[in-house]
Protein backbone atom coordinates (compact mmCIF):
# COMPACT_ATOMS: atom_id res chain seq x y z
CA UNK A 1 0.00 0.00 0.00
CA UNK A 2 1.81 3.39 -0.69
CA UNK A 3 0.36 6.87 -0.26
CA UNK A 4 -0.01 9.89 1.78
CA UNK A 5 -0.81 9.50 5.28
CA UNK A 6 -0.38 11.40 8.87
CA UNK A 7 3.15 10.53 11.02
CA UNK A 8 3.44 12.31 14.64
CA UNK A 9 7.29 12.88 14.50
CA UNK A 10 8.52 14.10 17.80
CA UNK A 11 11.88 16.75 17.10
CA UNK A 12 14.16 16.82 20.40
CA UNK A 13 16.07 19.28 22.03
CA UNK A 14 14.60 22.79 20.36
CA UNK A 15 13.04 25.16 22.23
CA UNK A 16 10.36 27.51 21.07
CA UNK A 17 8.32 30.40 22.07
CA UNK A 18 5.01 32.66 20.95
CA UNK A 19 1.88 31.72 20.36
CA UNK A 20 0.20 28.25 18.55
CA UNK A 21 3.31 26.45 19.34
CA UNK A 22 3.06 23.02 21.08
CA UNK A 23 5.75 23.05 23.15
CA UNK A 24 6.14 20.27 26.28
CA UNK A 25 9.64 19.79 28.50
CA UNK A 26 11.71 21.67 26.19
CA UNK A 27 10.32 19.60 23.09
CA UNK A 28 8.84 21.23 19.99
CA UNK A 29 6.34 19.09 18.17
CA UNK A 30 4.27 19.40 14.96
CA UNK A 31 2.83 17.35 12.58
CA UNK A 32 4.42 16.68 8.66
CA UNK A 33 3.20 14.53 6.03
CA UNK A 34 5.32 11.77 4.44
CA UNK A 35 4.11 9.84 1.19
CA UNK A 36 5.21 6.81 -0.13
CA UNK A 37 4.61 4.37 2.75
CA UNK A 38 5.11 1.01 2.07
CA UNK A 39 3.78 -0.98 4.61
CA UNK A 40 5.27 -4.24 3.90
CA UNK A 41 8.65 -2.64 4.18
CA UNK A 42 9.94 0.39 4.83
CA UNK A 43 8.72 4.12 4.31
CA UNK A 44 11.00 6.69 2.41
CA UNK A 45 11.82 9.62 4.31
CA UNK A 46 13.59 10.09 7.60
CA UNK A 47 11.64 8.20 9.88
CA UNK A 48 12.58 4.68 11.19
CA UNK A 49 11.39 1.48 9.17
CA UNK A 50 8.38 -0.04 9.80
CA UNK A 51 8.87 -3.76 10.61
CA UNK A 52 7.30 -6.41 7.59
CA UNK A 53 4.27 -7.68 8.07
CA UNK A 54 2.19 -10.80 7.47
CA UNK A 55 -0.07 -10.07 4.22
CA UNK A 56 -3.15 -10.70 6.31
CA UNK A 57 -5.43 -12.40 3.03
CA UNK A 58 -8.82 -13.20 3.47
CA UNK A 59 -9.58 -16.15 1.74
CA UNK A 60 -13.52 -17.82 1.70
CA UNK A 61 -14.21 -21.70 0.81
CA UNK A 62 -18.57 -21.84 -0.56
CA UNK A 63 -19.17 -25.45 -2.09
CA UNK A 64 -22.88 -24.31 -2.61
CA UNK A 65 -21.30 -20.81 -4.03
CA UNK A 66 -24.15 -20.34 -7.25
CA UNK A 67 -22.04 -20.21 -9.68
CA UNK A 68 -21.06 -23.77 -9.27
CA UNK A 69 -17.24 -23.03 -9.94
CA UNK A 70 -14.22 -22.31 -7.86
CA UNK A 71 -12.79 -19.13 -7.88
CA UNK A 72 -9.86 -17.36 -6.44
CA UNK A 73 -10.64 -17.86 -3.03
CA UNK A 74 -10.58 -13.76 -2.46
CA UNK A 75 -14.12 -13.12 -2.14
CA UNK A 76 -17.57 -15.19 -1.52
CA UNK A 77 -18.30 -14.64 -4.85
CA UNK A 78 -14.97 -16.05 -6.18
CA UNK A 79 -14.55 -18.45 -3.32
CA UNK A 80 -13.19 -21.53 -3.62
CA UNK A 81 -15.10 -25.19 -3.62
CA UNK A 82 -13.03 -27.32 -1.41
CA UNK A 83 -11.15 -26.46 1.82
CA UNK A 84 -8.61 -27.86 0.25
CA UNK A 85 -8.11 -25.32 -2.22
CA UNK A 86 -8.27 -22.81 0.91
CA UNK A 87 -5.48 -25.05 2.79
CA UNK A 88 -3.01 -24.60 0.19
CA UNK A 89 -4.02 -20.87 -0.44
CA UNK A 90 -2.97 -19.85 3.52
CA UNK A 91 -0.11 -17.96 4.26
CA UNK A 92 1.68 -16.71 7.63
CA UNK A 93 -1.02 -14.81 9.09
CA UNK A 94 -4.37 -15.35 6.71
CA UNK A 95 -7.87 -16.93 7.49
CA UNK A 96 -9.85 -19.04 6.03
CA UNK A 97 -13.63 -18.77 6.10
CA UNK A 98 -15.86 -21.85 5.41
CA UNK A 99 -19.66 -21.34 4.46
CA UNK A 100 -21.74 -23.85 6.29
CA UNK A 101 -21.80 -27.36 3.87
CA UNK A 102 -20.52 -31.02 4.25
CA UNK A 103 -17.29 -30.61 3.02
CA UNK A 104 -16.07 -34.52 1.79
CA UNK A 105 -12.56 -33.74 0.87
CA UNK A 106 -11.46 -37.39 0.30
CA UNK A 107 -7.71 -36.59 1.03
CA UNK A 108 -5.45 -36.18 3.60
CA UNK A 109 -4.78 -32.18 4.12
CA UNK A 110 -1.76 -30.64 5.68
CA UNK A 111 -0.42 -27.15 6.72
CA UNK A 112 3.23 -27.19 6.89
CA UNK A 113 5.60 -24.30 8.34
CA UNK A 114 3.13 -21.30 8.60
CA UNK A 115 2.26 -19.24 11.07
CA UNK A 116 -0.80 -17.25 12.75
CA UNK A 117 -3.52 -18.55 10.49
CA UNK A 118 -6.46 -19.10 11.35
CA UNK A 119 -9.49 -21.33 10.08
CA UNK A 120 -13.19 -20.71 10.82
CA UNK A 121 -16.27 -22.24 9.98
CA UNK A 122 -19.36 -19.99 9.82
CA UNK A 123 -21.64 -21.99 10.92
CA UNK A 124 -22.28 -24.56 13.95
CA UNK A 125 -24.16 -27.56 14.65
CA UNK A 126 -23.80 -31.26 14.95
CA UNK A 127 -25.22 -31.72 10.92
CA UNK A 128 -23.99 -29.73 8.04
CA UNK A 129 -27.95 -29.45 7.10
CA UNK A 130 -28.38 -27.77 10.34
CA UNK A 131 -26.26 -24.88 9.35
CA UNK A 132 -23.25 -26.12 10.27
CA UNK A 133 -19.58 -26.59 8.54
CA UNK A 134 -18.30 -30.30 8.47
CA UNK A 135 -15.28 -31.39 7.37
CA UNK A 136 -15.15 -35.00 6.75
CA UNK A 137 -13.04 -37.61 4.66
CA UNK A 138 -15.01 -40.86 3.29
CA UNK A 139 -12.20 -42.19 1.49
CA UNK A 140 -8.75 -41.67 2.04
CA UNK A 141 -8.56 -44.08 5.42
CA UNK A 142 -6.04 -41.38 7.22
CA UNK A 143 -6.12 -38.34 8.72
CA UNK A 144 -8.31 -35.30 7.56
CA UNK A 145 -6.09 -32.38 9.06
CA UNK A 146 -2.01 -32.82 9.74
CA UNK A 147 -0.34 -29.69 11.39
CA UNK A 148 3.45 -29.76 10.74
CA UNK A 149 5.65 -27.14 12.52
CA UNK A 150 3.05 -24.41 12.66
CA UNK A 151 3.11 -21.74 15.90
CA UNK A 152 0.15 -19.08 16.72
CA UNK A 153 -2.83 -20.70 15.02
CA UNK A 154 -6.73 -21.17 15.58
CA UNK A 155 -9.10 -23.17 14.73
CA UNK A 156 -12.84 -22.70 15.78
CA UNK A 157 -16.91 -23.11 14.62
CA UNK A 158 -16.27 -26.59 12.84
CA UNK A 159 -17.08 -30.50 12.92
CA UNK A 160 -14.75 -32.51 12.07
CA UNK A 161 -16.11 -36.32 10.93
CA UNK A 162 -13.78 -39.22 9.55
CA UNK A 163 -15.65 -41.93 8.19
CA UNK A 164 -13.27 -44.26 7.30
CA UNK A 165 -9.84 -45.41 8.22
CA UNK A 166 -10.02 -45.04 12.12
CA UNK A 167 -7.69 -42.15 11.75
CA UNK A 168 -7.14 -38.54 13.25
CA UNK A 169 -9.28 -35.87 12.37
CA UNK A 170 -6.52 -33.22 13.37
CA UNK A 171 -3.11 -34.63 13.92
CA UNK A 172 0.19 -32.80 14.98
CA UNK A 173 2.78 -34.37 13.30
CA UNK A 174 6.14 -33.59 14.46
CA UNK A 175 7.50 -31.76 17.83
CA UNK A 176 7.60 -28.04 16.67
CA UNK A 177 4.07 -26.57 16.96
CA UNK A 178 3.56 -24.10 19.84
CA UNK A 179 0.24 -21.88 20.94
CA UNK A 180 -2.27 -23.79 19.04
CA UNK A 181 -6.19 -22.80 19.87
CA UNK A 182 -8.65 -24.57 19.34
CA UNK A 183 -12.23 -24.22 20.60
CA UNK A 184 -15.66 -24.59 19.62
CA UNK A 185 -15.18 -27.65 17.57
CA UNK A 186 -16.90 -30.91 16.98
CA UNK A 187 -15.13 -33.99 16.97
CA UNK A 188 -18.03 -36.55 15.65
CA UNK A 189 -16.48 -40.54 15.93
CA UNK A 190 -19.51 -42.12 15.92
CA UNK A 191 -22.90 -41.37 14.21
CA UNK A 192 -24.45 -44.31 15.12
CA UNK A 193 -22.83 -47.68 13.58
CA UNK A 194 -19.89 -47.78 15.53
CA UNK A 195 -16.59 -45.39 16.30
CA UNK A 196 -14.69 -44.48 13.17
CA UNK A 197 -12.65 -41.57 14.12
CA UNK A 198 -9.30 -42.88 16.47
CA UNK A 199 -8.77 -39.55 18.16
CA UNK A 200 -10.25 -36.55 17.82
CA UNK A 201 -7.12 -34.32 17.98
CA UNK A 202 -4.08 -36.72 17.72
CA UNK A 203 -0.29 -36.43 19.27
CA UNK A 204 -1.23 -33.21 20.84
CA UNK A 205 1.96 -33.64 23.05
CA UNK A 206 3.71 -32.65 19.79
CA UNK A 207 2.29 -29.20 20.20
CA UNK A 208 3.80 -27.05 23.17
CA UNK A 209 1.13 -24.94 24.88
CA UNK A 210 -2.10 -26.32 23.18
CA UNK A 211 -5.70 -24.18 24.22
CA UNK A 212 -8.94 -26.41 23.71
CA UNK A 213 -11.77 -25.38 25.13
CA UNK A 214 -15.43 -25.39 24.65
CA UNK A 215 -14.99 -28.69 21.91
CA UNK A 216 -17.48 -31.79 21.82
CA UNK A 217 -15.97 -35.06 20.88
CA UNK A 218 -18.99 -37.56 20.41
CA UNK A 219 -17.02 -41.51 21.12
CA UNK A 220 -14.00 -41.27 19.87
CA UNK A 221 -12.89 -44.60 19.36
CA UNK A 222 -9.23 -44.49 21.17
CA UNK A 223 -9.68 -41.08 23.05
CA UNK A 224 -10.90 -37.25 22.47
CA UNK A 225 -7.27 -35.89 23.26
CA UNK A 226 -4.69 -38.09 22.97
CA UNK A 227 -1.28 -37.12 24.65
CA UNK A 228 -1.91 -33.78 25.89
CA UNK A 229 1.29 -32.46 26.84
CA UNK A 230 3.65 -29.39 28.17
CA UNK A 231 2.36 -26.20 29.12
CA UNK A 232 -1.06 -26.97 27.96
CA UNK A 233 -4.65 -26.54 28.89
CA UNK A 234 -8.26 -28.58 28.15
CA UNK A 235 -11.19 -26.34 29.73
CA UNK A 236 -14.56 -26.78 29.47
CA UNK A 237 -14.94 -29.57 26.93
CA UNK A 238 -17.67 -32.32 26.79
CA UNK A 239 -16.45 -36.09 25.96
CA UNK A 240 -18.45 -38.57 25.45
CA UNK A 241 -16.84 -41.57 25.69
CA UNK A 242 -17.41 -45.36 24.41
CA UNK A 243 -16.49 -49.25 25.80
CA UNK A 244 -12.88 -49.58 26.47
CA UNK A 245 -11.98 -46.13 25.34
CA UNK A 246 -10.63 -42.99 27.11
CA UNK A 247 -11.98 -39.73 27.14
CA UNK A 248 -8.65 -37.70 27.28
CA UNK A 249 -5.26 -38.87 27.92
CA UNK A 250 -2.51 -36.64 29.16
CA UNK A 251 1.33 -37.16 29.10
CA UNK A 252 2.67 -35.76 32.02
CA UNK A 253 6.22 -34.70 32.82
CA UNK A 254 8.36 -32.35 34.88
CA UNK A 255 8.10 -29.52 33.02
CA UNK A 256 4.34 -30.05 31.76
CA UNK A 257 2.36 -27.46 33.81
CA UNK A 258 -0.64 -28.95 31.88
CA UNK A 259 -4.24 -27.67 33.41
CA UNK A 260 -7.64 -29.65 33.22
CA UNK A 261 -10.63 -28.15 34.14
CA UNK A 262 -14.16 -27.86 34.56
CA UNK A 263 -14.60 -30.93 31.92
CA UNK A 264 -17.59 -33.53 31.48
CA UNK A 265 -17.31 -36.82 30.66
CA UNK A 266 -20.18 -39.46 29.70
CA UNK A 267 -19.44 -43.02 29.35
CA UNK A 268 -20.37 -46.16 28.43
CA UNK A 269 -19.61 -47.68 32.02
CA UNK A 270 -17.68 -50.88 30.22
CA UNK A 271 -13.74 -50.44 30.71
CA UNK A 272 -13.74 -46.97 29.99
CA UNK A 273 -11.18 -44.25 31.33
CA UNK A 274 -12.23 -40.35 31.77
CA UNK A 275 -8.82 -39.13 32.14
CA UNK A 276 -5.74 -41.50 31.30
CA UNK A 277 -2.33 -40.39 32.31
CA UNK A 278 0.60 -41.64 29.87
CA UNK A 279 3.41 -40.43 32.07
CA UNK A 280 6.65 -39.54 30.65
CA UNK A 281 7.82 -38.79 34.57
CA UNK A 282 5.91 -37.77 37.72
CA UNK A 283 4.47 -34.68 36.26
CA UNK A 284 2.86 -31.22 37.17
CA UNK A 285 -0.04 -31.03 35.74
CA UNK A 286 -3.41 -30.54 37.79
CA UNK A 287 -6.90 -32.13 37.21
CA UNK A 288 -9.70 -29.54 39.00
CA UNK A 289 -13.70 -29.41 38.88
CA UNK A 290 -13.91 -32.31 36.08
CA UNK A 291 -17.02 -34.34 36.23
CA UNK A 292 -17.49 -37.85 35.43
CA UNK A 293 -21.23 -39.58 34.73
CA UNK A 294 -21.39 -43.17 34.32
CA UNK A 295 -17.83 -44.11 33.63
CA UNK A 296 -15.77 -46.81 34.57
CA UNK A 297 -12.61 -45.02 36.28
CA UNK A 298 -12.77 -41.74 36.29
CA UNK A 299 -9.26 -40.74 36.47
CA UNK A 300 -5.76 -42.47 36.34
CA UNK A 301 -3.31 -40.02 38.19
CA UNK A 302 0.43 -40.55 39.17
CA UNK A 303 0.04 -38.16 41.83
CA UNK A 304 -2.79 -37.85 44.09
CA UNK A 305 -2.00 -34.38 45.28
CA UNK A 306 -2.46 -33.38 41.61
CA UNK A 307 -6.16 -34.09 41.59
CA UNK A 308 -8.58 -31.87 43.72
CA UNK A 309 -12.14 -31.04 43.82
CA UNK A 310 -13.75 -33.85 40.68
CA UNK A 311 -17.36 -35.69 41.09
CA UNK A 312 -18.22 -38.47 39.96
CA UNK A 313 -22.19 -39.61 39.49
CA UNK A 314 -23.06 -42.00 41.99
CA UNK A 315 -25.62 -44.84 40.93
CA UNK A 316 -28.03 -43.51 43.58
CA UNK A 317 -28.09 -40.01 42.44
CA UNK A 318 -25.64 -38.38 44.56
CA UNK A 319 -22.27 -36.82 43.60
CA UNK A 320 -18.93 -38.26 44.79
CA UNK A 321 -15.44 -36.44 44.95
CA UNK A 322 -13.51 -38.56 42.79
CA UNK A 323 -9.85 -40.31 44.09
CA UNK A 324 -7.25 -40.87 41.71
CA UNK A 325 -6.64 -44.97 40.91
CA UNK A 326 -2.92 -45.11 40.02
Amino acid sequence: MTGSMPVFIRIKNKRVGGKNKMVQDGIRRRNFRVTNLDVSGTATGNIASVPAWGKGQVWYVDQNKVSGASGDGTTWGTAFLTVTEGLAAINDYDVLLIAPAYYNEALKMTITGKDGWKIFGMGTGMQWNEGGTMIGDETSTDDILDIVDCKGFEIANLMFYNVTGEKDAINFVTTNSYAGHIHDVCFIGDVGGGTVMEDGIGNAGNCTDLYVHDCKFFRCENSGINGLGQRSTVSNCFFTVPASGNGLIVLESAAGYTLVADNYFLGANSSDLGIKVSAASAGRAMYVNNRFANISSEIESSKDENVVGNWAAGTDGTDAVCNPEE
